[in-house]
């Protein structure tokens, strides 16, 4: 991948590398989404968009993912949250969510709403 003058990042470790590639590809996708964006604006002024953000972090006691065992939640490190960005454009509305969770039932991606 072109550098434009500017010294790639050196990663110490797996990890490190698995950042780096994230932040790139999080990038990229900011920049695509910028991009189609600024041209659906330029052309019709009804895109309209909105945010949101809401705690979705359990209570204390409810089981966790990730372990082989039963494991509950003994408290908060940090908040889990979900998040939604969604375009309306005329009559069409479509959404991104963004959820800090492992896993949630595969039906949910699919719905359909109104």
């Amino acid at each position: 991948m072109a550098s434009y003058g500017r010294p790639e990042p050196q990663c110490s470790n797996e990890v490190s590398r698995m950042q780096v590639v994230l932040f790139k590809r999080k990038v990229v996708l900011l920049v695509a989404l910028a991009a189609v964006l600024v041209g659906t604006v330029a052309q019709a002024a009804e895109l309209r968009a909105g945010r949101a953000a809401v705690d979705i972090t359990p209570s204390k006691g409810m089981p966790m993912a990730g372990y082989y065992h039963v494991r509950l939640n003994e408290g908060t490190h940090d908040e889990l949250q979900s998040k939604a960005i969604v375009f309306e454009y005329g009559s069409e509305r479509a959404a991104l969510v963004a959820l800090d969770l492992v896993r949630f039932r595969s039906d949910l991606s699919s719905r359909r709403v109104g």
